[in-house]
């Protein structure tokens, strides 16, 4: 099952959202997770990504004290569902680190929609 088509804008940002700010963890059998942390002011962006993901998945807020600030809140978006996180792998988003292997999908995807968004 494909629960991405790169050449709906909107697919296209969240896949390539996913590669910059998104952490694929693999765990033992079936298990793991995909989740992006982003400062709480940016939650719109996950809101927008968990209406778009059709599987179930969650949010959730955390404050803490950091170096930078003594009380900071985040947002995290995770889906556990293994159907999405192969799809996303399939798509070439690597499980654990990937600063020195990401690259952009080999199938067709929405290029203008990726720059329009970068530029803002």
């Amino acid at each position: 099952m494909t629960f991405f088509d790169l050449e709906r804008p909107k697919h296209a940002y969240m896949f390539a959202f996913l590669q910059a700010d998104g952490h694929l963890r693999q765990g033992p059998g079936n298990k793991g997770t995909l989740s992006v942390g982003l400062s709480a002011r940016d939650a719109p962006i996950l809101e927008e990504f968990q209406r778009l993901c059709p599987l179930h998945n969650s949010i959730r807020y955390r404050t803490r004290s950091t170096n930078f600030k003594a009380e900071h809140t985040s947002v995290v978006w995770t889906v556990s569902a293994r159907e999405f996180r192969e799809d996303v792998q399939a798509l070439g988003l690597p499980a654990g680190r990937k600063s020195a292997i990401i690259a952009p999908p080999i199938i067709p995807f929405d290029g203008a929609s990726m720059a329009a968004n970068r530029e803002r």
